[in-house]
């Protein structure tokens, strides 16, 4: 499902999208294509999507800046200076997918990151209804922060600022914060300088309001890009053993 077509007409595209794509046309609906993707792969646990109605993401900036799409949030101009994102929104917010509402209230632990903030964690909360089904459960609320930061996102960020943003959107408190505190290699650094992306200190002298756990939590691996694909990657990544562990001991 990851191999990524280097040539020809499916250049960039992965196999895992393109059967999604196809299981959505035969089963029509996308929540049965990914259940049915599930099924293939003899996963574990489920995947839900927050909605079923394709929607819009857009991002205003400081300066009034309206950026739309994912894609050109994700990755602005790396020779541009960009202003910090003040707000997000999607269009439409809704409606929300049920079965991720009736996931939320039954859940133990409900878990955020690691992956981009403002693009992979925080638009599942822009659907309307997520955010207060979260705020009213009663889970132990876990955010795990960024490795890296990402230009025109998370630039300067410390893992404080990952806490203060999420509960902006969540409009409630996080419980536990699980936070890498060892620095990359110098040479891995500097590959991320050209990308204008810094280490996030772990600040906890800013996390007096949560519980911090403070690990090394970087991946010993660090992921190869594949041919045709034309998105810049995070090479790094955390440990998901790990991670694992972290979080089923707090539970």
């Amino acid at each position: 499902f990851n191999f990524r077509f280097p040539t020809g007409s499916l250049a960039g595209h992965t196999v895992g999208n393109i059967i999604i794509a196809a299981l959505e046309k035969v089963t029509g609906s996308i929540d049965e294509a990914i259940n049915f993707s599930a099924k293939m792969l003899n996963v574990r646990g489920a995947v839900l999507p927050v909605t079923l109605k394709p929607t819009t993401l857009s991002a205003v900036l400081e300066g009034g800046k309206k950026i739309e799409g994912e894609h050109n949030i994700d990755q602005p101009n790396i020779k541009l200076k960009i202003s910090n994102i003040k707000s997000m929104q999607l269009k439409p917010n809704g409606p929300v997918n049920p079965k991720a509402i009736a996931a939320i209230k039954s859940a133990d632990a409900i878990i955020f990151g690691p992956g981009d903030l403002f693009t992979s964690t925080i638009p599942n909360l822009l659907v309307k209804g997520v955010a207060e089904a979260i705020k009213k459960s009663s889970a132990k609320k876990i955010l795990i922060t960024n490795i890296m930061s990402k230009f025109g996102q998370t630039d300067g960020f410390k893992a404080s600022d990952f806490v203060k943003v999420l509960e902006q959107y969540l409009k409630s408190k996080i419980d536990i914060a699980l936070v890498n505190n060892k620095k990359p290699a110098g040479t891995i650094l500097q590959k991320y300088s050209k990308e204008k992306a810094k280490f996030i200190g772990p600040d906890a002298k800013n996390l007096k309001s949560l519980k911090v756990v403070q690990e090394n939590l970087i991946s010993n691996s660090t992921i190869k890009k594949q041919t045709g694909d034309k998105l810049k990657r995070s090479f790094l990544r955390h440990d998901s053993d790990k991670l694992a562990k972290l979080i089923w001991g707090l539970v």
